[in-house]
């Protein structure tokens, strides 16, 4: 048992470091143009594991992105003018999906 737990915090330690070094600022250039095809070029870019329904996202369009950005800073940027938001996963994955608004939120919680 201690080994598995022993396991489990090396392997944790190596994805959040990996995950770290991910976020790193680096050198983007994505291309204004369809949302999903710009966020396909940033996740090849800066090695980022992006979460999405491209469904919810083919009509969408984007101004692109270029710079020595971190992959959060360009997704806020290409996300700019959406309803979308960014989440960043417990394993590091950053998941795009609609924003909630706060009238859906609270029903319910009467």
């Amino acid at each position: 048992m201690k080994t598995a737990v022993r396991k489990y915090l090396v392997a944790a330690t190596l994805l959040a470091s990996m995950k770290l070094y991910a976020a790193d600022p680096g050198s983007i250039d994505v291309p204004a143009g369809n949302l999903v095809a710009a966020l396909k070029s940033l996740a090849a870019q800066v090695d980022v594991e992006l979460v999405y329904q491209a469904e919810q996202l083919k009509n969408l369009r984007t101004e692109g992105v270029k710079g020595t950005l971190s992959p959060q800073e360009a997704i806020g940027i290409l996300l700019k003018g959406t309803d979308l938001q960014v989440q960043t996963s417990p394993s590091g994955a950053m998941v795009i999906a609609p924003a909630l608004n706060r009238t859906s939120q609270s029903v319910g919680s009467d």
